[in-house]
């Protein structure tokens, strides 16, 4: 793509220092790593708001025009002199502008003028034509569900014909292939740019995950979205917003901007539905799974109900009711909290859809074939192998087997039909959304649930002891291990977890060595206490061949995620660390799959359960 340097700049106000307007533009970035021949480069401004510093101090970010320029960067918006901050104790006063060749342009804003996101966005919409104008685009916001009804909307609209893009925290799909992410929500640069590349592959609609994050750093402010859905809201990232209201208030952001023209769907059985609605001029649909809920008598807003009839270890039964009409379907998703996700999705379907036809028979052959969803309470299985399956017996005998001294075993593939512990890994990293996956299992478990868990290093601390609570209070053994503990220490880190476990013979003031003792004591497995393990992989094999055949295995934290952040000390296995990527502050990305790791400690179950079982 190519656009006039004048035209991008058409109706943003930019003081020219020097050079022309004239230029062809063929890039535009705020990334000097991303700067390509003919790109126009951005410095952004550092911003502190008091609880989080958004972008680069403009000191440092100055630094990096010259690489800008040295990768061919044809043009420079920079901050106002006056406005170049003192930020960091060590320096007397702030880094001034490099010099710039005469050949460059170089524009700067007026004074009291942050490039934040919402500016760098003006510009990327200019230079991308305005692509959000030309697709329907969903929003959707809260802490847990996101992904899920992310996925699942774009099904349902795919099965009425209309081409979908997806924006969200497992991938990103432009229309013509699945791509990488790194953020739930990209920034507006990156975002653009994506949306662009859905028009391009002609697609009509786009549906984004809308992280807290996101929305208090402005990078959707230029974008119009023709509806938005709230999930549900529950403690996390309280590392960056300082409490509840404040994360509430980021989250309603999304709905603050909606056009009177735009729909709001509100999940109305969450305690926050009200904060969202709140300023929203938008037109509203209220989801909900009670089937009394009704809205007041002079209030426009319409009601979608879902009651769910039935609940297995492989989906959920229900009625889907409202604007267009009511159907039952088999929702092939596991838990109460995923139909309420569909019902969602139903309604973002009846809204984007307009003035189109929604049957209710297409309704239930498109909720009836909804794909599972990456990482979110996604089975385990083994692949299927040819041999005599009435050979294989199980023995008993080999429940005393000692589990913690098994190592990891790559036997010849055995077959799906033997009972094996079912085995579900899902991204649930908040006490909430562990209590949504715990509910979903425990009523469909046979025998023992038995969860994994950690929790992650470098963010929001108060939501481990929850964690740990909800953890014990739904599982027969809890097995705390790590999540990415990044630069902290993940012994550290799981002596935060441990106080939310309910130790009753101890005092709640008990040092945590007396309550670790007694949480791993061979006498509480089963009885509220269970393992304690750092390394996640020995983790999941210790807790997958404790496991019976009728018991389910929750694997919670990581989900779709393929990599773990430890801190480069912390990995042990030299061939490992080989292969592992630098990451910031002495920490390094090794490759982890939880999914890889329970399959592989299936196979080593099945070789101790089974006599005739492959070597």
């Amino acid at each position: 793509m190519t656009k006039q340097l004048r035209d991008i700049i058409a109706d943003i106000d930019l003081t020219l220092i020097q050079g022309s307007l004239d230029l062809p533009i063929t890039n535009i970035t705020d990334d000097s790593r991303q700067v390509t021949p003919g790109s126009l480069f951005i410095v952004r401004s550092w911003v502190h708001d008091g609880a989080s510093i958004i972008g680069n101090p403009s000191g440092y970010a100055r630094s990096f025009i010259q690489d800008a320029v040295l990768l061919g960067a044809i043009a420079i918006i920079d901050v106002h002199d006056q406005d170049i901050p003192t930020y960091d104790s060590h320096l007397t006063e702030p880094i001034g502008r490099p010099a710039i060749p005469s050949s460059i342009t170089l524009l700067t804003t007026p004074p009291n003028t942050k490039i934040d996101q919402a500016f760098v966005g003006q510009l990327a919409d200019n230079f991308f034509d305005h692509p959000a104008s030309k697709l329907k685009l969903l929003g959707i916001t809260g802490t847990n569900g996101k992904t899920t009804t992310a996925f699942i909307t774009q099904h349902l609209l795919q099965s009425f014909n209309h081409k979908t893009g997806l924006i969200g925290t497992v991938h990103i799909d432009t229309g013509s292939g699945i791509q990488p992410t790194e953020l739930t929500t990209p920034g507006s640069i990156e975002l653009h740019r994506i949306l662009a590349q859905m028009v391009d592959n002609n697609c009509t609609h786009a549906i984004m995950e809308v992280s807290s994050h996101a929305l208090h750093q402005r990078r959707t402010h230029n974008l119009q979205f023709d509806a938005a859905i709230f999930t549900n809201l529950s403690g996390d990232h309280l590392d960056f917003h300082p409490d509840m209201n404040s994360y509430a208030a980021a989250k309603a952001i999304l709905f603050e901007s909606l056009s009177d023209n735009a729909w709001a769907i509100i999940n109305a059985d969450d305690t926050f539905a009200r904060r969202m609605a709140q300023s929203c001029t938008a037109k509203q649909l209220l989801t909900t799974t009670n089937p009394d809920f009704q809205t007041a008598p002079h209030t426009h807003h319409q009601v979608c109900h879902v009651n769910i009839t039935s609940l297995s270890i492989d989906g959920s039964s229900a009625r889907y009711t409202g604007p267009w009409g009511s159907t039952s379907a088999r929702l092939p998703l596991i838990g109460r909290h995923n139909a309420l996700n569909a019902i969602q999705a139903l309604a973002a379907l009846h809204v984007l859809n307009l003035p189109g036809k929604t049957k209710p028979r297409q309704i239930r052959r498109a909720l009836e074939s909804t794909p599972g969803i990456p990482g979110r309470l996604e089975q385990v299985f083994i692949n299927p192998s040819q041999y005599d399956l009435a050979a294989l017996e199980f023995n008993p005998a080999h429940l005393a087997l000692d589990p913690f001294t098994a190592q990891p075993e790559d036997p010849t593939e055995l077959p799906t039909e033997l009972p094996y512990p079912t085995v579900l890994v899902d991204y649930s990293h908040t006490d909430d959304s562990l209590e949504n996956a715990l509910l979903a299992v425990r009523p469909l478990a046979l025998g023992r649930v038995i969860t994994v868990f950690g929790c992650g290093g470098d963010r929001d601390k108060t939501k481990r002891p929850r964690m740990a609570s909800v953890a014990s209070e739904y599982s027969d053994i809890v097995v705390i291990t790590s999540d990415n503990p990044r630069t902290e220490d993940p012994i550290a880190i799981i002596e935060d977890v441990i106080p939310g476990i309910p130790i009753p013979q101890l005092s709640p003031k008990a040092p945590i060595e007396d309550r670790i003792q007694a949480f791993t004591s061979e006498t509480a497995i089963g009885e509220g206490g269970g393992i304690i393990e750092p390394d996640r992989a020995k983790a999941i094999h210790k807790a997958i061949l404790l496991a019976n055949p009728e018991d389910v295995v929750l694997i919670a934290g990581k989900g779709h995620e393929t990599y773990q952040i430890l801190r480069t000390q912390d990995v042990t296995d030299p061939d490992l660390l080989k292969t592992a990527t630098p990451a910031p502050k002495g920490t390094v990305k090794i490759h982890f799959d939880d999914r890889e790791y329970a399959k592989n400690a299936l196979k080593n179950w099945a070789t101790r359960f089974y006599d005739s079982a492959p070597e």
